[in-house]
């Protein structure tokens, strides 16, 4: 009875480790992942908040006249301006959304039974509510530094949050704007991660109606990438009026505090 009672009490302590390491495994790839796809499609990025912004030093001709203009203006750096900040909060976010997504759908899920539609949506929702709430000021650092584009404010991630914690109220001010972005991110998340998983689900199904009762093969690489295009940009494109609301009460704020310290360099 005392060894049982050894046994079982080791076979949880495994069980115990194996979960912490799957977490850091998820933590890790999902960090990864979120940095190349973001360094993938930082000029796009960039030329998506200039647009939102709606600068006179960039109006709106088109994403590759803006792409040669930005060149022109800035270099080939300027392409990626901002970018080192996103990837600042790219990792934390990326790393805990997938995190977050595996613990809310093990929650949501009963045992011995398949996760349904809604559980994935909530699940999915969940996690980007989760990334949102410990990267948020990161994510307003990295619009203020991409707008700027003749005087530079800020030199970069840790002085623009420094100077916001001053100078605009503290930790109020690196969250200021949350509301419109917890509106945008729950459908955003729900909806791409839904769409992802079912997407897997019915081709899933159709290998193994094929395989004919035989294990089915892996979906490939290329049809995962192409899963994940469909519902990131199904759920982007559901959800972007939010996206822009938010960027324009940061470019408001931001030029508010121009405003103010304008006037106190006169004054």
């Amino acid at each position: 009875m005392e060894r049982r009672g050894v046994r079982l009490a080791s076979i949880r302590e495994e069980r115990k480790i194996e979960s912490w390491s799957q977490l850091w495994r998820t933590l890790l790839c999902g960090g990864i992942a979120g940095c190349v796809a973001k360094t993938t499609t930082a000029p796009l990025e960039r030329v998506k908040i200039l647009f939102q912004v709606a600068t006179i030093h960039y109006p709106f001709k088109g994403v590759v006249p803006t792409l040669r203009r930005i060149v022109e203006r800035e270099g080939f750096r300027g392409l990626y301006k901002g970018n080192v900040s996103s990837l600042v909060r790219i990792f934390p976010y990326a790393a805990t959304q997938f995190a977050a997504f595996d613990i809310f759908k093990a929650a949501l899920t009963p045992k011995d039974a398949g996760i349904s539609g809604l559980a994935n949506f909530l699940a999915g929702a969940g996690a980007g509510a989760t990334a949102v709430a410990f990267t948020y000021p990161l994510d307003v650092t990295r619009a203020r530094l991409a707008v700027q584009v003749e005087k530079r404010h800020y030199t970069g991630l840790v002085h623009a949050i420094q100077n916001m914690w001053r100078h605009e109220g503290g930790l109020k001010a690196l969250y200021r704007g949350l509301q419109p972005t917890m509106f945008g991110i729950l459908p955003y998340a729900g909806i791409n991660f839904f769409t992802y998983d079912t997407l897997k689900w019915y081709y899933s199904k159709k290998l193994r109606i094929a395989a004919n009762g035989d294990p089915p093969p892996p979906i490939p690489t290329t049809l995962r990438l192409a899963f994940g295009a469909v519902a990131g940009a199904l759920g982007q494109t559901l959800t972007y009026p939010l996206d822009v609301v938010w960027i324009g009460v940061l470019l408001v704020l931001f030029m508010l505090m121009v405003v103010i310290d304008g006037a106190s360099g006169l004054g």
